[in-house]
């Protein structure tokens, strides 16, 4: 097996690290500004502590704080080191395209999993406003799945050598 990009074998954890820093703040500022250009407020540090308290945490409460630091522990830690150690090697394309396919991944898991657990229904159906709930978390996700991907840039990927097929 050689290693493609001229690498030395070893993913690049601490620019991951960073990209998900990156990606995770953006993501987090565009929510939370949303409403300021019309769209729907969605306050994810409150749907991800509703999960953990069964009821909506008011902002600033302890539970709220709860899910603002898990969606950053998500979402700086968990997501980028699955990205480049478990789907950077599978994933086809440029580092942007690459990030971009985890982020669809994640937005689709949170729309068929996180959102009917929080009460909101299969794709956001029972959020007022549910298009606009969806086409924000869709543009937000992605937008966090691009800057992984061109932040965290190349990471090396085993590819069969001529020696190894003969």
């Amino acid at each position: 097996m050689e290693l493609s990009h001229g690498d030395d074998g070893k993913a690049h954890v601490s620019r991951a690290l960073v990209a998900g820093a990156v990606g995770t703040l953006v993501m987090t500022l565009m929510i939370y500004a949303a409403p300021g250009v019309g769209m729907p407020a969605m306050d994810l540090a409150a749907l991800i502590g509703s999960m953990l308290s069964h009821q909506m945490p008011e902002p600033m409460s302890p539970s709220w704080w709860v899910g603002m630091m898990l969606h950053f522990v998500n979402g700086i830690f968990i997501f980028p080191l699955i990205y480049i150690f478990l789907l950077y090697p599978v994933l086809l394309g440029w580092p942007w395209f690459r990030g971009l396919c985890w982020a669809l991944i994640l937005w689709i898991l949170a729309q068929t999993l996180l959102m009917p657990i929080m009460g909101f229904g299969f794709f956001t159906v029972k959020a007022p406003r549910p298009m606009w709930h969806i086409m924000s978390s869709l543009v937000a996700h992605l937008l966090y799945g691009v800057l992984l991907g061109l932040l965290a840039g190349p990471q090396p990927v085993r590819v069969p050598s001529a020696e190894s097929k003969a």
